[in-house]
């Protein structure tokens, strides 16, 4: 905006899937279209830039800032032969022809370990144009008659008003949560890796461990698998503290254990703590001091889960205590791969 950098993007088609694949297994263009994705560039830079006019920015948009779909010139697999499903998976950045990132990680979430690689050489980032950028670009955006190409201005000003953002954790709904949740887990549809995906939602009616005048419990869950014979199966893991979280915390947080080999013959640990602290001072030097205290525990059994890609919703008694109950909220996902 303030330099009249040029920014070229090249997208998937909004529908864009890898061979015959469903697009809840594998979906490139995640329903953006061109002029979303150029919507979301223009209110960045509303954002950064307040009193920008709006004749300014529509000028960006129809000369610094050009956004296309994927072109290609491949025969019987041609862009146009595909009904608009052509779709590219590489992720590639180039910054000032003189430097590019090239790798997996996505712009969404997606639950991957994320790998990629930086180079900042001008001359591996010129031959890296010449054989790949460049003939992309050309395909799919400067061969194209200009009454032919893919964006509407209009529609990207137009689009400035849709809010294309996800709400604030603490204002989703379950079902919502839900939603985010099974999307995620459709990045696996294609994996034949066994795994356990745990959503730990909430809690209800969990004691005050630190007493009258403290404040209320700080509220965290310990996962461990065990197999028959009580050894751990892969590493321990811990959901986020909810700082005076009181009886009802909720964490709304997935966790995944992978590489089961035998997940119907094992057994899932809960532990629901207070992280506790010394005198009210926080930090690991007043835990160190003061051990955290047990709000309640449970254990569950997976052979008690369908083969399924959908959530199981269980809701788990943690404490039995005289007038007093406590349970856990979670939801479990074999992602389809076991279960009875």
């Amino acid at each position: 905006y303030e330099r009249g950098v040029d920014v070229h993007l090249v997208v998937s088609h909004p529908n864009s899937c890898p061979a015959d694949l469903k697009m809840t297994e594998a979906y490139y263009g995640n329903g953006w279209t061109v002029e979303d994705v150029a919507s979301e560039v223009i209110k960045s830079i509303k954002a950064n830039h307040p009193g920008a006019e709006h004749d300014r920015l529509a000028g960006l948009v129809t000369v610094n800032l050009k956004v296309t779909y994927m072109r290609s010139t491949c025969g019987p697999v041609d862009w146009e032969e595909t009904h608009g499903k052509s779709g590219n998976h590489a992720k590639f950045f180039c910054v000032d022809d003189a430097a590019f990132y090239i790798g997996s990680q996505n712009l969404y979430i997606a639950n991957l370990a994320e790998w990629g690689v930086v180079v900042d050489s001008r001359a591996e980032t010129q031959k890296v144009l010449e054989e790949y950028w460049n003939p992309l670009w050309r395909q799919s955006y400067e061969l194209v008659e200009a009454a032919e190409r893919d964006l509407d201005v209009g529609k990207v000003l137009e689009g400035c008003g849709v809010d294309r953002q996800c709400p604030p954790e603490q204002a989703m709904t379950e079902e919502q949560w839900e939603q985010i949740l099974l999307r995620k887990q459709a990045t696996m549809a294609g994996s034949t890796e066994r795994k356990l995906c745990v959503w730990l939602k909430s809690a209800k009616g969990l004691r005050n461990a630190d007493g009258l005048g403290s404040g209320s419990s700080d509220s965290y869950v310990r996962f461990k698998l065990v197999d028959k014979k009580g050894r751990q199966v892969g590493i321990t893991q811990e959901s986020r503290i909810v700082w005076d979280g009181g009886a009802n915390p909720e964490w709304q947080q997935q966790f995944e254990f992978e590489g089961l080999k035998k997940p119907g013959e094992y057994t899932l640990k809960m532990k629901v703590l207070d992280k506790d602290s010394l005198l009210g001072m926080k930090g690991k030097i007043a835990d160190w001091l003061n051990k955290d205290d047990k709000l309640g525990a449970a254990t569950f059994e997976l052979r008690d889960l369908k083969k399924s890609m959908s959530w199981q919703h269980r809701e788990i008694k943690v404490a039995a205590r005289w007038f007093h109950n406590s349970t856990l909220r979670v939801a479990f996902n074999t992602v389809g791969r076991w279960g009875k």
